[in-house]
């Protein structure tokens, strides 16, 4: 992303001017457990002294380790499952020093640091010193952005050609279309497991409504309970593998297609090697004209809570609605 709201690219070793306690630090990620990548962000006093430094562990299991106190690496619970996370960092000194860590506005850590808590013996002259600047450190692969008030996970623009760490299976991913009936424009989504490929999905928005699965079928077969709207969708796909590999689809949180992707749904034999390897990465392709946003927990589109008018008084509107009746084909490149 070239720009988050309220946040600011991370520059690694250089000192930035943060008063912590007045304005709690936030951090934006989008580093996947298992990755090994880390936060690293050392607190600095005025005279530029080590006054604390925090570091977050995107292990299998997520883990945070304080400098100057902690004496082992620690996990983390209750951590969101969000492929994009905002951590918030919190400094207080009215009753001892407590640090406390949110993400995604769940606290998943509060601790009052002292003699029982950290280890080392000089925890207390390094985290009593004021804060007032930070630095993210060269070792620290996974901050992004930094800042307050960041937007949190949910809509975020699409660019194209651009590979996004995404774990489909943990977070199904969100995709807003505003494209119209008979604009020919698509959603194209390639999944891919590190490098290789693992499924794309494409939405054409023609005359009726179809999907179809690359390396498993390529004829389409129609989408039941379609969308009666015809603007402002929100997809959901989703993939599980606890029989099979299962492929959801909603559409306005109305499912509109659910298949198990084998040898008795493709005639496709290369299914069993691309269709079974974990989605860890996602592609918008510069064919798709019609995704405008991704990300989770996208807002639905406002229900018309508006009576219907008597069937014999809209006549020509009918005839439009059926006429633009949508049509959204799936395709699995």
């Amino acid at each position: 992303w070239s720009s988050v709201k309220g946040g600011l690219p991370v520059e690694h070793d250089v000192e930035i001017e943060w008063d912590l306690e007045s304005t709690p630090l936030e951090i934006r990620t989008d580093s996947l457990l298992g990755s090994d990548d880390e936060v690293l962000v050392y607190f600095l006093s005025a005279e530029g002294e080590n006054a604390g430094l925090v570091q977050l562990y995107f292990y299998s299991t997520p883990q945070y380790y304080f400098d100057w106190c902690s004496s082992e690496e620690t996990n983390l619970v209750n951590l969101p499952s969000d492929t994009v996370k905002v951590w918030r960092i919190t400094l207080t000194r009215t009753a001892g020093v407590r640090l406390v860590i949110h993400c995604n506005e769940v606290e998943v850590l509060n601790i009052l640091l002292s003699q029982s808590t950290c280890g080392p013996p000089d925890w207390s002259t390094v985290w009593n010193r004021d804060v007032t600047k930070i630095k993210f450190s060269s070792s620290d692969t996974a901050s992004d952005y930094y800042g307050t008030q960041l937007q949190l996970p949910g809509e975020l623009p699409v660019e194209r050609d651009v590979k996004i760490d995404w774990d489909l299976e943990s977070t199904p991913l969100e995709i807003r279309t505003d494209a119209v009936l008979g604009s020919n424009d698509q959603v194209a989504v390639t999944l891919y497991s590190g490098d290789e490929f693992a499924g794309s999905v494409v939405l054409y928005f023609t005359s009726t409504l179809q999907w179809s699965l690359g390396w498993c079928e390529s004829a389409f077969a129609d989408i039941v309970n379609p969308p009666s709207a015809t603007d402002n969708l929100v997809w959901r796909i989703s993939i599980t593998r606890t029989a099979g590999v299962n492929l959801v689809i909603h559409c306005n949180n109305e499912e509109v297609v659910n298949t198990v992707v084998s040898e008795l749904t493709c005639s496709n034999s290369a299914w069993s090697t691309t269709w079974i390897r974990d989605v860890t990465k996602i592609k918008f392709s510069s064919s798709d004209t019609a995704s405008d946003n991704y990300g989770t927990q996208l807002q639905l589109p406002e229900e018309d809570t508006s009576e219907e008018e008597d069937v014999s008084e809209q006549g020509d509107n009918q005839n439009y609605s059926d006429a633009a009746a949508l049509k959204v084909s799936l395709i699995f490149l």
